[in-house]
């Protein structure tokens, strides 16, 4: 678990060094977006909340991380805590302990945590899981792939 969040972490910092423009954010206790952004975002906090739309992709690391809104590209996120809902032009890749995801329309999703629902979500390419408890429902384009130890698809 811990190599698979520095994975993610890694990731996170390499992906943006060929962006030309962003938006950070960042609090000690707090970070919270208050209007949309036309941007990349990256995002860090102890509490983190995304409730505006970005327009590219959103990096957002933190010990609670709140995903409320509409990416154009990707969604990044690590955190103890981690919860995605919207719409995603892209892919989410998550790692954390407590992991929920909810999308309205996604491409691909990998995460890894020790306990992953992904809630009626509408994935129109495949889910990529790992964790001790995942738990699956929504509509799926692709294949699912997941390994833990308790393991429950749900019809829809």
């Amino acid at each position: 678990m811990k190599k698979v969040l520095v994975f993610l972490a890694v990731l996170a910092l390499l992906l943006p060094l060929g962006a030309q423009a962003a938006v950070f954010l960042t609090g000690e206790d707090f970070a919270e977006t208050y209007a949309p952004i036309d941007d990349d975002l990256f995002i860090a906090g102890n509490t983190v909340n995304v409730r505006h739309d970005v327009r590219d992709d959103v990096f957002a690391a933190g010990n609670s991380v709140t995903v409320k809104s509409s990416s154009g590209g990707n969604v990044f996120a690590v955190g103890n805590t981690v919860r995605v809902e919207g719409k995603i032009g892209d892919d989410v890749l998550v790692g954390g302990n407590d992991v929920r995801i909810n999308l309205e329309r996604v491409g691909d999703i990998m995460v890894a945590g020790a306990l992953v629902d992904i809630q009626d979500s509408t994935v129109n390419g495949s889910i990529y899981a790992a964790g001790q408890r995942i738990v699956i429902s929504g509509s799926i384009a692709g294949s699912v792939r997941a390994t833990g130890k308790d393991i429950i698809i749900k019809s829809g």
